[in-house]
């Protein structure tokens, strides 16, 4: 039975990213990401991550959205600089992780995905990423 979900966790997982390259996570509907049968709860419970390390890069993407927030008000294109910057830092925080078994390799290679989203069109993107990493923290089940 856990190999049949896993499986079937591990499609989720893979058909996410797809769509991630194809559409961008900006054109997935709000409700495919954030509902109970959405991407966000399935993925999140099947992935082996804690919600430490969850949190971690929820708090990341959290300082990106705060400074996404100051430029859309200001245009001003060292804040957007800013925001790259902290974004290209994400990728080899993240293999790190991986590299130590602190992360899965799936869960790497979906945030690298939603990066290249951001880095693509960051207003079309920004809102819907940060959105499905506060939901997986949030359906991240406790572990003791």
């Amino acid at each position: 039975m856990y190999q049949q979900r896993g499986r079937v966790a591990e499609s989720k997982i893979l058909e996410f990213i797809e769509r991630l390259k194809k559409e961008g996570i900006g054109k997935i509907e709000k409700k495919d990401l954030l509902k109970p049968e959405g991407y966000a709860a399935k993925i999140s419970q099947e992935l082996k991550l804690s919600r430490v390390q969850l949190r971690k890069v929820f708090s990341e993407f959290k300082i990106i959205k705060e400074k996404y927030e100051k430029y859309k008000q200001s245009k001003d294109t060292k804040i957007k600089q800013d925001i790259e910057i902290k974004i290209f830092k994400l990728y080899p925080m993240l293999q790190y992780q991986e590299n130590r078994g602190v992360i899965d390799k799936r869960f790497k290679d979906m945030i690298f995905q939603i990066l290249e989203n951001l880095e693509k069109n960051l207003d079309e993107n920004m809102d819907n990423a940060y959105e499905f990493i506060e939901a997986l923290v949030a359906y991240a089940p406790a572990r003791s």
